[in-house]
């Protein structure tokens, strides 16, 4: 057991090294620059769009699409390479006849690839609390829910693309793949949660959107409204239904994944 977490160990800090010297990390913070400059413009923007919707209805729905490309994107691009990127440069046939267990090599870079992802998110989530401190001089503890189930979508996502890379073992196609899931298939299945209240967008950016909402009419926002506003979003949501539903979700893709990757054949 022991020489399986250190062999664990291993591989986490080994992925964290090749991304740290890839251009992953480079690409990844001018993304990561790029969206919160364009929520800056967004947020600076909104005394104008309230004239125009002045339920803000429009704009909650522009930038909450916007975070969920970012959450899901920042999870495609840190996970895609951790499986298949063995393939892409031959050396798959090295690493899977190493005398270590494929279940520590998977783990390991698994968790790797959960942390870089989930850096890039907080990055996000401490804007929103910067913006809402500058208005109202605190921080609802309610972000705390939001990046919690955030950290849920990228455990969910994150196990669908080890997956993905264990099946086709190409960096490309599992991008290609991924973006197809998460951008095309995933905004069906999420039509069919709202059905049932369980609308996962609504429940990682109902802070976002309140806060948003919030600091573009600060003359008739007090902070006790703002809560309001939270809290009111939160009740209309099923949140311990989604919060199982999504942890069941992780578990169940985490673990097909695992199974296919320790049975995968060395070529």
């Amino acid at each position: 057991m022991k020489s399986e977490f250190s062999h664990m160990k291993i591989f986490y800090k080994d992925y964290m090294h090749f991304a740290s010297r890839s251009r992953i990390m480079l690409e990844m913070v001018i993304v990561d620059a790029a969206i919160l400059a364009f929520i800056a413009y967004r947020i600076s923007q909104i005394s104008n769009l309230k004239a125009l919707w002045p339920n803000g209805t429009a704009f909650s729905a522009t930038f909450a699409g916007f975070a969920y490309f970012f959450v899901c994107w920042t999870a495609t691009f840190m996970g895609s390479f951790a499986i298949s990127n063995d393939f892409t440069t031959n050396s798959g046939q090295y690493i899977l006849s190493l005398p270590v267990k494929r279940s520590s090599i998977f783990i390991g870079r698994y968790l790797a690839a959960t942390t870089l992802a989930a850096m890039a998110v907080l990055s996000f989530f401490l804007f929103l609390a910067a913006e809402s401190y500058f208005n109202f001089k605190t921080v609802p503890v309610t972000l705390i829910k939001g990046y919690f189930v955030s950290m849920l979508i990228i455990l969910s996502a994150m196990s669908i693309i080890f997956l993905l890379s264990s099946l086709i073992r190409m960096d490309r196609f599992v991008l290609v793949g991924s973006f197809f899931l998460f951008f095309i298939a995933m905004p069906v299945i999420d039509g069919i949660l709202q059905i049932n209240s369980m609308n996962v967008n609504a429940l990682l950016y109902v802070d976002a959107n309140a806060v948003t909402k919030a600091i573009g009419s600060t003359k008739y926002f007090t902070y006790a409204t703002f809560i309001q506003i939270v809290q009111e979003n939160y009740n209309l949501l099923n949140f311990d239904q989604a919060i199982i539903s999504m942890v069941i979700y992780a578990i169940s893709m985490f673990i097909i994944g695992l199974y296919v990757y320790k049975h995968m054949e060395v070529k």
